[in-house]
């Protein structure tokens, strides 16, 4: 009988030799419970909750409920696109690789990214990349701001992506569409454009200011959910 091989590859961007003399920023969240959905009944936040502990049981164990979009997390094509593609599904290219880190910090509360600002301070992306967006918007974590207050893309923004066939889009935002535009059963036009065309979004990232060059070593693992339409993620970025 022939056993499935059922293993991505992928080539290693470092060796165990070299990782230990590469900065590791981390570009996520902290998970407690705390730990902000998207402000929606439907994407709950997390909870956490003790199911044995060492006085009890010898062992600590803690059992997890929490939305597939709760804080640092990939979208991947099946959350808007029917018969797109799942998280399992997402090629190690789109989470693994080369990233270029464009400042819009620039823009503040309300206010639009438009393929001008991307044109600008993007002139270089291209196929493959992966791309994030760094609006310093993460400050306001944890304040209603966030979510309701946050700068957002314009659909010609989004159409300035997909033209440049890019990999995988990254921010410092709740969501690349306008938060104060969603609603049960609502149109997103960003998300839809870019899924449908198998750019994974990377949603609420965190010290993209840390960061002190424009391109890097990006790292942002899903865990591996079958069929399901995304993931939390540990975001890091691999500096020299």
């Amino acid at each position: 009988m022939t056993v499935p091989d059922n293993r991505q590859s992928f080539q290693r961007p470092h060796t165990a030799d070299n990782l230990a003399s590469k900065r590791v920023i981390d570009l996520t969240f902290p998970m407690d419970e705390r730990l902000q959905g998207a402000a929606f009944e439907w994407i709950p936040g997390l909870s956490l909750t003790p199911t044995a502990t060492l006085e009890t049981l010898g062992r600590s164990v803690y059992q997890v409920v929490m939305s597939t979009h709760c804080g640092t997390h990939i979208d991947a094509p099946s959350h808007f696109i029917k018969n797109g593609a799942t998280i399992d599904q997402v090629p190690f290219s789109q989470v693994i690789g080369e990233a270029i880190l464009l400042d819009l910090t620039s823009k503040g509360a309300d206010e639009i990214i438009t393929a001008d600002d991307l044109e600008q301070v993007g002139a270089d992306v291209g196929t493959g990349d992966i791309v994030l967006l760094h609006t310093n918007w993460d400050r306001w974590w944890g304040t209603r701001d966030y979510f309701w207050r946050a700068p957002y893309v314009a659909l010609d923004a989004a159409e300035w992506l997909v033209e440049r066939k890019i990999a995988t889009l990254g921010l410092d935002l709740p969501c690349p569409d306008n938060m104060r535009d969603i609603k049960p059963k609502s149109q997103l036009p960003i998300h839809t454009l870019l899924l449908a065309n198998n750019i994974i979004i990377i949603e609420m990232m965190a010290n993209l200011g840390l960061v002190d060059r424009s391109r890097f070593t990006f790292i942002a693992l899903p865990l591996r959910f079958k069929g399901v339409d995304g993931s939390p993620v540990r975001a890091v970025a691999l500096l020299p």
